[in-house]
C-alpha cells in the first residue's frame, strides 16, 4: 500500500504525492537505491493520471529524492546527495571562460577501474555495476597550476574516451555532449579544508601539509541522471602556510 490521496484537500494531487514519497524516504520505508513503484502502479493505487505521477516524480528528482535509470526505473537517492550544496552544471572550462580566464589541462591518466563503495554511492550505482571510468587531470588558469581533478564517469557499455579525443576537444563536458548527449544540469558539492598529503602535494607542487581545499561534486544531467563524481584538490598559494586552520591529511 502506497498511501491515499485526500480528495477533499485543496493541495494539488501531485504535491500530495510528493509528500507521500518524501515521507516514505525520510522515514526509511524506502531505502537508498531501492526502486519505487512504477508509474502504472501509482496510477492504479492512487487513482490519478500518469501526468500527475510524472509531475510529482519530476519534482522529486529536482529535490534529489529520486533518480532515474533508463530502461530500469526510478530509484531513491542517497540522503547525502540532498545535503550537498547545489550549483550550476558548468564545468571548469566554462567557468574560467565566463570569468575571462584562459583554461587548460594536463591529462595524467585515463583508466577503467574497479568501483569502490564510496564511488558507487556517489554515482548512484547498483551492485551489478563493477567498474567505472577514471580521469585524472591537472587544471591550469592563465597557465598557472590551479587544481588536481579526478573524475569518475559512467559511460555507455563498451564505450570509452581516449586521450586524443579529450586533448582535441579541450573540455570533458563538451566531449560528453558531443558523443553521448550528456548535458550537465546541476552540481551538488561540498568542500573541506585539509592538509596536502605527499601525493597531492607532489601534483600541486606544494609542501606536504600545505593547506588545500578538498571538493567533492556530483554532476546530474537534464534527465536527472548522475553523470560524474569528481574529487578536486586546490591549493591556495595566497594563504601563508601557518595561518590557515585545517583538518587532517588525506
Amino acid at each position: 500500500m502506497i498511501s491515499d490521496i485526500d480528495r477533499f484537500d485543496e493541495t494539488p494531487k501531485f504535491l500530495q504525492i510528493v509528500k507521500i514519497i518524501t515521507t516514505k524516504i525520510d522515514e526509511e520505508v524506502w531505502l537508498p537505491h531501492e526502486m519505487i513503484p512504477t508509474e502504472r502502479a501509482f496510477c492504479e493505487e492512487l487513482n490519478v493520471s500518469r501526468t500527475t505521477i510524472r509531475r510529482a516524480i519530476e519534482k522529486l528528482s529536482d529535490m534529489f529524492y529520486l533518480y532515474r535509470v533508463q530502461g530500469k526505473g526510478t530509484f531513491v537517492c542517497p540522503k547525502e546527495l540532498r545535503e550537498f550544496r547545489k550549483t550550476s552544471g558548468m564545468g571548469f572550462r566554462e567557468h574560467a571562460l565566463k570569468r575571462g580566464q584562459v583554461p587548460s589541462q594536463k591529462i595524467l591518466s585515463l583508466e577503467y577501474v574497479p568501483l569502490t563503495a564510496k564511488v558507487r554511492t556517489r554515482l548512484c550505482l547498483g551492485e551489478t555495476e563493477t567498474r567505472v571510468h577514471k580521469f585524472v587531470r591537472l587544471f591550469y588558469l592563465d597557465a598557472k597550476l590551479d587544481s588536481l581533478n579526478t573524475s569518475y564517469l559512467v559511460l555507455p557499455e563498451g564505450e570509452t574516451i581516449t586521450v586524443d579525443e579529450l586533448e582535441e576537444t579541450g573540455s570533458l563536458y563538451s566531449l560528453l555532449r558531443k558523443k553521448y548527449h550528456y548535458i550537465p544540469y546541476i552540481t551538488c558539492q561540498e568542500s573541506t579544508a585539509m592538509k596536502a598529503s605527499e601525493k597531492v602535494a607532489s601534483y600541486l607542487e606544494l609542501e606536504v601539509g600545505y593547506p588545500v581545499t578538498y571538493i567533492e561534486g556530483v554532476v546530474w544531467t537534464l534527465e536527472h541522471k548522475v553523470m560524474e563524481y569528481v574529487e578536486i584538490y586546490r591549493g591556495d598559494r595566497t594563504i601563508p602556510h601557518q595561518s590557515m586552520n585545517v583538518g587532517g591529511s588525506l
